[in-house]
């Protein structure tokens, strides 16, 4: 069975009720990249050192999947979807050329993103992830995708 430890981040308890109820066996594993800090110059609040940085290599970038934003808190922000992570971080927080920008409406300033991909063979599933993972969590900053299927 696979294990999703986000540590210290919220999340990997909902990656794994996903995992364990909708997913079979006989296809690929849900691949977490490590913490990517979009602001690797300012001190790390709480001790904690991202293994990624907006300078350097962005985790997963060609993959689809889903993406955490997490303030300096790791509060979860926001969760969402990509059938490329590279290009859809950039729509929100610039290029590495031009440096992180924070672009958008934020409830706190993001300062962590973590991605997840789906299977190369299976993109259509991130869809399915996003929608579970916000109905689940409720970022307070998906303001569209606040599901209520109840």
């Amino acid at each position: 069975m696979p294990t999703f430890d986000l540590s210290p981040f919220p999340g990997g308890d909902f990656l794994l009720d996903y995992a364990t109820r909708f997913r079979r066996d006989d296809v690929g594993e849900i691949e977490i990249g490590p913490a990517l800090d979009l602001f690797p110059d300012e001190p790390s609040p709480k001790g904690f050192t991202a293994k990624a940085n907006w300078k350097g290599l962005w985790p997963l970038t060609e993959r689809a999947g889903v993406y955490f934003i997490y303030d300096q808190d790791f509060k979860l922000l926001y969760v969402g979807k990509a059938w490329k992570f590279g290009p859809r971080l950039a729509q929100h927080f610039g290029s590495k050329i031009s440096g992180c920008m924070i672009l958008g409406r934020w409830s706190n300033r993001p300062r962590y993103v973590i991605n997840v991909a789906v299977p190369r063979d299976m993109a259509f599933e991130a869809a399915a992830l996003e929608a579970f993972l916000i109905y689940g969590l409720k970022p307070e900053d998906n303001i569209h995708g606040k599901y209520t299927w109840d």
